[in-house]
């Protein structure tokens, strides 16, 4: 039995149909005022309405944008990991050919000796920095911090916090 022109709350359907009716104007950022002329829907239910709207594609966004956090993580941790692949095997054949002169420090290898030290340092940095980023928290984690320092009053979100 429709609820419709009646007092109350609204049946679901009913629901689901004014959602579906004020989505476009939702869609389009149209005023709830107008939505609510040209639909017929009370303007406070517009508003309501648009409230839900908002908060759900706020949520769908949240998500996604945490997704896409995680994943350029992860790609650039493997990136660094492959890049520090490729150091370590160029510094294992140059670390070959000094070993076969007994690291020799004649002039001719001096050039060999200073390459080895700058790929060591390379990947001294690169693991630094891998770990930096394997120990940083993500983004959901720093939303979730933010949130809680929040509702206990402790800062303004994006604040650093002392841990």
């Amino acid at each position: 039995m429709s609820n419709s022109g009646h007092a109350g709350r609204p049946s679901k359907a009913e629901q689901l149909d004014k959602r579906m009716r004020l989505f476009p104007y939702f869609e389009e950022k149209i005023k709830p005022k107008q939505a609510a002329k040209a639909t017929g829907i009370n303007v406070k239910t517009v508003r309501d309405y648009f409230a839900i709207l908002a908060e759900v594609v706020y949520k769908n966004q949240e998500k996604e944008f945490l997704e896409r956090s995680r994943l350029a993580k992860e790609r650039t941790l493997l990136k660094i990991a492959i890049r520090i692949d490729k150091l370590e095997k160029h510094s294992d054949e140059l670390e070959e050919k000094l070993n076969n002169v007994e690291w020799s420090v004649s002039p001719e290898y001096i050039p060999t000796h200073e390459k080895y030290d700058k790929i060591q340092v390379a990947i001294a940095k690169l693991e630094l920095e891998k770990c930096n980023l394997e120990c940083s928290p993500t983004a959901d984690t720093k939303l979730n911090i933010d949130k809680n320092n929040l509702l206990k009053g402790d800062s303004d979100p994006g604040e650093p916090t002392n841990v």
